[in-house]
């Protein structure tokens, strides 16, 4: 057996060198979370570790690096939020808005021709010639009179105008009801639509002229 450093000849087993003073020993450094035998020996060693996030690099010394856990911004998540309010609306909107026998109640100024809204609104203004709500319904029965009455709302007891019936004549179906400026010319408040199926109250849709 000869030094590693100076080459001398040295006693089998030797772990320092009489003439240099160099350590003869292995000194490899052992490898991350592998079996090793740092000192030549059969006494096998054994690096373990528990850490959270991603491992980046090993050190030469068996040191182990971590990668840094970027945490999300403000921005990313604000628009986490937005995609889940997105969702919501979506689930409410597939599932619940048009779960009852009259949906879809919507006011604005004109219709198409298959009784659909154009310039959805809940604000008029004194010039409207008409006023129109569409609304959808489905699971009445065949016969049963859809009533809605007109209120203006902004007298002490509320002022009844007018009332639009229509009959249920198809198992889902597409209607509208409307109502003309009067000759003197809309009063600028509150009104109210009050829906009745048959003789039961079931919604109320609210607009304003202004």
């Amino acid at each position: 057996m000869f030094c590693k450093n100076c080459g001398a000849r040295l006693e089998e087993n030797a772990k320092f060198c009489p003439s240099c003073g160099s350590s003869q020993l292995n000194e490899a450094a052992p490898k991350p979370f592998e079996k090793n035998s740092v000192d030549g020996s059969q006494n096998y060693q054994y690096q373990t570790s528990t850490f959270s996030g991603k491992q980046a690099s090993y050190g030469s010394s068996g040191h182990v690096n971590f990668a840094h856990t970027k945490k999300r911004s403000f921005i990313g998540r604000i628009i986490g939020l937005i995609a889940i309010a997105f969702v919501a609306m979506f689930v409410y909107y597939l599932f619940f808005d048009n779960s009852g026998p009259i949906y879809n109640l919507t006011s604005c100024t004109a219709i198409d021709s298959n009784y659909k809204p154009i310039g959805e609104t809940s604000t008029f203004s004194t010039s409207a010639t008409e006023i129109f709500i569409t609304f959808s319904s489905q699971d009445i029965e065949l016969g049963t009179d859809i009533q809605a009455d007109w209120y203006y709302i902004d007298t002490e007891p509320s002022t009844y105008i007018d009332s639009s019936i229509i009959s249920v004549v198809y198992e889902q179906q597409d209607a509208y009801i409307s109502l003309t400026r009067p000759t003197g010319g809309w009063q600028t408040g509150d009104y109210e639509v009050d829906f009745f199926i048959g003789d039961e109250y079931y919604i109320t849709v609210a607009f304003t002229i202004e």
